[in-house]
């Protein structure tokens, strides 16, 4: 299956419209969109409509549709082009002619009625993902190719009874796709969702006209415990996905993380021969044979079904099969960490900011993560290891970031250089790098990015009582009890500490217990990140802030300090409990415009820093003296609660209304503690370095606003990083620093061309500098879509930097010489240096083999348990290098 990824054209609103003010509406915009034109407009391409289930039907049909007209075209570096679909955003206002001010709002409204013209095709409005409606985002079409992508999207339903969760559900063939895999729509078993209804204390947060109030209750939970996934049989997982234990599955108007079960097996040790067997147990399937079973599934999965009868039946099942086939997409999958072989996750702030730690267990936590560092930075062995092994991604985890990022690239190129030549730890370059490394992993610890043992683990719900479920056999009980979990990761019986993101406050913390044991666990097949957890009587769900087994994630631990201080307040908090109810009627009469307004005025991450600014208020009241039962600490905490409410509904406004304005209720809380948090917490002062989406104004929030320090365990980590990475302090004497190129054995001399080849190769390396530093400002106020386009941006341009740099590197005289030009005008940065020592670079290659011969190697890093190097609870040996045979 060939894997299509086209450039967009992306356009703001405001653009569309001035041009239409300009020209009239039936000119419209005016553009050179075409192959002729393209080098005047490729820039306008800074979206991407990727390889997805939509693309790859547009593909098949628009011939047939638009006849003798292209759907693309590819510029010279393979890329390829489609002005068919185009994006825009809402970003900006504009003043028309009389001097009226046209808000996003109206120009949303002005576009979904009447579309627009370009180059005299008409485009209309088409879909827009979950995503792109948070940042007010929306895809038109040329009108001459709607019909049939609408008819293929919709598959027959009309939902204009709920429009909201209709809009999200027929884009979930928008998404981007890692692969394709068969399932057999006549190999799909359905069984009923299965609820589980208990009552526990809570914090209840309700919808009192618009405005959010919490207060402790007793309520009726209702879990729906296989919501969102289902079971696959070993047999699916085909290459490239068959060393997997989850795929999150898409096709039209279906959603599902399905995990790996033997589900063949099951139904042959259970005697099952006969697909009446699984009907009179509930199941629906089209299924002639049992043997063509091959996934178990619920109508949580089939959003279809909400639309059509919202009913499981066999006809029902029927008529969504006449709109789809067995091509389902692959969003993603279970992989393990980056970090140490995926035996170690990154935390977060929110998660530090939720357990109360004293300083001394936090500087002791902390202390782990410094003592890296410090071995990172000083010793070159462990740095190279730490570049090679340590943050190494799954060979098929590919990241465009990664791929673009300078510092891993730089290391690439460095220790090729300091494993033949010890003395290039004395350059310029190389002392630049390390404080560059210094910097970004000081950095990290600042945010809360502190490395633990343990991982990221899809979330996977009562799976033993699934498939049990499919032969009748589940009764109501789970075998994982209150409390514990299952993953492998983790040995039996070891105590763990769980925080899924978005992480909001104390109450989402979940304690638990690894529980291994169970014969049934046999028919499953799920490596070491999946955790399967319990929803029968257990609250996990709200715990989890409104998780579901979509392929929801959850950070587990084991790391002792965490596991004893969450264990010492765990039943101090309750869960807060969302008891509000989606109210169709308050989008009732609202045009798609508006509604779609209304969900990109997103408050999301002012949410989850409110809730942390109250957090660290909350902490530190208490560690100065005051008790958990005071009615004051009460109030503060289901403020919290309503806020960790509050992001989920932010969170789910794409799929439901609940007539909830984010922002008033946010003012409503903030203004309770303009007092008390007139001065931040300290550690906010590196989250308020963040830019905010496109604002660019980081220094200058910094500037206005005042911090001190709060008795919360953020602000011991934070307070404490630079005193315990501090490398100025008692260190020895600065080495002498050596020229880059007093280091080589040069060979050859110069030609009468070199001198211009010298020029034009530095005065290449100034334009690129300039061109990369540009397309890195964008790509950091870039949404992902957009990124994505900006990361392959920036690679194209290192690629012709570098052709254009090697086309005129025609001696060996004009590097060395380029180079001490370089250093004599002290532009010995990264951007220049990188352009010249490529490892494709003959003469780069010719003068590593030459240092290679003449000095000692790099040693290099071993795990080894009897090992006298500690990294973390990792033990290490340095040996000579492997030597490779000519």
């Amino acid at each position: 299956m060939e894997k299509i990824n086209y450039r967009i054209l992306s356009f703001d609103a405001s653009e569309i419209y001035k041009e239409i003010l300009k020209n009239g509406e039936e000119n419209g915009v005016h553009i050179a969109v075409n192959k002729e034109n393209r080098n005047l407009t490729l820039l306008k391409y800074s979206n991407s409509l990727d390889w997805s289930l939509d693309s790859q039907f547009l593909t098949s049909v628009y011939y047939h549709i638009m006849r003798n007209r292209y759907l693309y075209f590819m510029d010279d570096n393979g890329f390829l082009y489609s002005y068919q679909i185009i994006n825009v955003s809402f970003d900006y206002t504009i003043t028309d002619d009389d001097g009226k001010k046209i808000t996003t709002a109206m120009l949303r409204d002005y576009l979904y009625k009447n579309g627009f013209k370009l180059n005299g095709d008409k485009y209309v409005r088409y879909k827009r993902s979950a995503g792109s409606s948070r940042l007010g985002k929306c895809l038109f079409i040329n009108e001459k190719l709607l019909k049939t992508m609408e008819e293929w999207s919709n598959c027959g339903l009309d939902g204009s009874t709920d429009i909201v969760s209709f809009e999200a559900y027929r884009a979930l063939s928008l998404s981007s796709l890692k692969g394709i895999i068969n399932i057999p729509i006549e190999g799909i078993l359905f069984i009923d969702d299965e609820p589980s209804n208990f009552y526990e204390e809570v914090v209840s947060v309700k919808n009192e006209n618009g405005v959010l109030v919490a207060s402790e209750e007793n309520v009726e939970i209702e879990n729906n415990i296989w919501d969102g996934e289902s079971l696959l049989d070993e047999k699916c997982f085909i290459a490239p996905f068959d060393k997997r234990h989850m795929l999150l599955l898409r096709n039209k108007f279906f959603k599902s993380c399905a995990f790996k079960t033997k589900l063949q097996q099951w139904f042959k040790d259970n005697n099952i021969t006969d697909v009446e067997q699984l009907t009179k147990c509930g199941g629906v399937t089209l299924a002639q044979k049992v043997e063509d079973i091959v996934m178990v599934t619920t109508p949580s999965s089939l959003k279809f079904l909400k639309f059509y009868n919202n009913e499981l039946t066999l006809e029902n099942i029927k008529t969504w099969a006449k709109y789809v086939n067995s091509e389902f997409g692959v969003i993603k999958f279970d992989k393990r960490t980056k970090y140490f072989d995926g035996r170690m996750v990154q935390a977060s702030y929110q998660v530090f900011n939720t357990i109360q730690l004293t300083e001394e267990e936090s500087i002791k936590l902390l202390q782990k993560n410094t003592d890296f560092m410090t071995k990172v930075r000083n010793d070159p062995s462990i740095m190279n290891y730490y570049f090679e092994n340590i943050i190494k991604r799954e060979k098929d985890d590919y990241d465009e970031e990664d791929d673009n990022d300078d510092i891993l690239q730089h290391s690439r190129i460095l220790f090729e250089l300091i494993k033949c030549n010890s003395d290039f730890r004395k350059t310029d370059m190389f002392k630049e790098f390390r404080r560059k490394l210094v910097e970004r992993m000081r950095r990290s610890l600042y945010d809360g990015h502190l490395l633990l043992p343990g991982t990221n683990a899809t979330l996977f719900g009562n799976g033993p009582e699934m498939l049990l479920q499919t032969i009748g056999k589940y009764d109501r009980t789970s075998l994982l009890k209150k409390g514990e979990v299952r993953t492998e990761f983790f040995e039996d019986g070891e105590e763990l500490v769980c925080a899924r993101s978005p992480h909001i406050t104390m109450g989402n913390l979940f304690y638990v217990k690894n529980n291994l044991n169970g014969d049934i666990w046999k028919y499953f097949d799920l490596g070491k990140n999946i955790v399967c957890v319990n929803a029968i009587g257990e609250n996990i769900q709200q715990r989890l802030n409104g998780c579901d087994y979509d392929s929801d994630s959850m950070l587990l631990t084991n790391e002792k300090i965490l596991v004893d201080n969450t264990k010492k307040n765990y039943n101090l908090f309750k869960v807060p409990y969302c008891n509000c109810t989606p109210d169709s009627s308050k989008i009732s009469g609202k045009t798609l415009a508006q509604i779609d307004t209304d969900m990109a005025n997103n408050y999301i991450g002012e949410i989850v820093n409110k809730s942390q600014l109250l957090n660290s208020h909350y902490w530190d009241l208490i560690n100065k003296g005051h008790s958990f039962d005071e009615e004051k600490i009460k109030k503060i905490y289901y403020d919290i609660c309503i806020l960790a409410v509050l992001s989920g509904i932010e969170i789910d406004k794409a799929k439901r209304n609940y007539g909830i304005d984010a922002k008033e209720n946010l003012d409503i809380i903030g203004g309770k503690y303009t007092k008390p948090l007139k001065k931040r917490p300290r550690f906010f002062y590196s989250i308020d370095y963040v830019p905010d989406n496109k604002k660019k104004n980081d220094s200058v929030t910094q500037k206005k606003r005042e911090y001190r320090n709060f008795k919360t365990t953020m602000d011991f980590i934070y307070c404490n990083v630079k005193s315990m990475t501090n490398y100025n302090v008692g260190k020895d004497a600065k080495l002498d620093t050596i020229p880059l190129s007093k280091l080589f054995v040069w060979e050859g001399t110069a030609g009468p061309k070199d001198y211009n080849n010298i020029n034009k190769i530095i005065e290449t390396c100034k334009k690129y500098k300039s061109l990369i530093n540009s397309t890195r400002r964008k790509i950091r106020y870039a949404d992902d879509s957009e990124r994505e386009i900006l990361y392959e941006n920036l690679k194209q341009l290192k690629k012709e930097r570098n052709k254009t740099v090697a086309d005129r590197m025609t001696s060996e005289k004009v590097l060395k010489d380029t180079l001490e030009m370089l250093e004599k005008k002290d532009e010995t940065g990264w951007l220049f240096i990188s352009a010249l020592l490529q490892p494709g670079n003959t003469y780069f290659n010719d003068l590593i083999k030459r240092s290679k011969k003449q000095h000692e190697p790099l040693p290099e890093i071993e795990e080894n348990k009897d090992g006298d190097i500690q990294l973390f609870d990792f033990k290490y040996i340095k040996k000579a290098p492997k030597t490779t045979k000519k």
